[in-house]
């Protein structure tokens, strides 16, 4: 799926304030300003010093709680006037601050933007900055910090290609302290939002859907297994786990809940693996069972089936028909019944997309009914490719 599909609200610019900064290089080159002397270069683009008490002084009784520090050298807001105010706890600005002075500024100004965007609907209630999760998780700050860490990779990092954004990334301050504060979910969002600055501001010529798969592969608690399978583009019924293992089960567990949370994509066929019971545990005559996976089951009582003792669950061949394959199963009533399906003579084309995709909407597999149900057993066919034989693990 192309990164378009992902967000909500499309990323703003921030302002070009290249103009006033130049100017304030050359007059802090030889000496640091006070307030007073680097005031009227900013104020006329919008941007105003003030110290920490002028700042302290203006806020409402029930947002002084929020307020950061009063020994943080300098933060930025924007005031009811919709312009940046840039709060300064230190007494000269130097050339050495004009970095962070253009960082904030940049960060600032995607506020104003949003604003903007919404006619002024926007909530101004100043998130706790102490309260670090609700701080970095707040929905306008996402996107604004989002901007700053690309122009951090930009600036302090000196990338220049948009390919470099992944392993630049991984080395992000910024990011780094962002990401061990927020739920994967909110880590999500950042990603997208990061992923198309890095558009923006490096232009890139070549195809960026394969950078956007690496950089969303960064997010917090994303497992060696899956994102091996994600990043390569292997299919969870491909697994690099044995089938059944424990490794297996938690990178199906996963891969579910990444998926039914909006934070993974998948192909078609893991999207119908995860549809089923696959990886899920259950009790069965007393003992704990994977569900959906082949497995042999004790011996049953020679009564339970015509007086044979069979394999619950394990399909196989039937050279004399009535049909291609049948397996020993369970009905609703706990009677082991025998269920033949596949058509004899026909290839199972499981490993063709397109014939696969045909066979799966012609038969309705995303609802493949209960076990005891040849529908059940021809739409997962390509699960048990080794005891049946076939050339392609693929499901329906």
């Amino acid at each position: 799926m192309k990164f378009e599909a992902f967000i909500n609200e499309k990323a703003i610019m921030p302002t070009d304030f290249s103009e006033m900064l130049e100017e304030l290089r050359r007059a802090t080159a030889y000496r640091p300003l006070q307030i007073n002397q680097v005031n009227p270069i900013t104020q006329p683009h919008g941007v105003t010093f003030v110290t920490y008490d002028e700042f302290y002084t203006g806020l409402p009784e029930d947002l002084k709680n929020t307020a950061p520090p009063r020994n943080t050298p300098l933060f930025g807001f924007i005031d009811a006037n919709n312009n940046i105010k840039i709060v300064i706890s230190i007494p000269f600005i130097g050339i050495r601050e004009l970095p962070f002075i253009n960082h904030m500024i940049q960060h600032e100004s995607v506020h104003i933007g949003q604003w903007h965007r919404r006619a002024g609907n926007v909530d101004w209630t100043l998130p706790d900055p102490k309260d670090r999760k609700s701080y970095f998780s707040n929905k306008d700050e996402i996107m604004a910090f989002s901007q700053s860490v690309v122009e951090m990779m930009i600036n302090n990092q000196g990338v220049r290609n948009f390919k470099d954004v992944p392993e630049a990334l991984k080395r992000n301050p910024l990011w780094n302290d962002i990401k061990g504060f927020v739920d994967t979910d909110v880590q999500n969002r950042y990603l997208k939002y990061i992923y198309e600055y890095s558009k923006n501001y490096l232009n890139p010529e070549s195809e960026t859907d394969e950078i956007f798969r690496t950089i969303m592969s960064s997010r917090r608690g994303l497992s060696e297994g899956l994102n091996y399978h994600l990043e390569n583009e292997i299919p969870l019924s491909e697994s690099v786990y044995r089938i059944g293992s424990d490794s297996w089960i938690a990178m199906i567990d996963e891969a579910r809940s990444l998926w039914e949370s909006g934070e993974i994509e998948l192909n078609e066929d893991d999207l119908f693996l995860i549809s089923t019971d696959a990886g899920q545990r259950a009790i069965y005559e007393g003992s704990d069972v994977l569900l959906e996976i082949p497995f042999e089951n004790e011996e049953v009582d020679e009564e339970e089936y015509q007086g044979k003792k069979v394999d619950l669950n394990k399909p196989f061949r039937t050279s004399g028909g009535p049909r291609k394959f049948s397996v020993y199963t369970k009905d609703n009533t706990g009677k082991v019944v025998k269920v033949n399906f596949g058509q004899p003579g026909m290839r199972v084309n499981n490993a063709d997309p397109e014939k696969a995709r045909s066979f799966r909407k012609r038969m309705v597999c995303e609802k493949p009914g209960p076990k005891w149900k040849a529908k059940y057993w021809a739409c997962n066919v390509g699960r048990y490719a080794k005891l049946l034989g076939l050339s392609s693990s693929r499901p329906w």
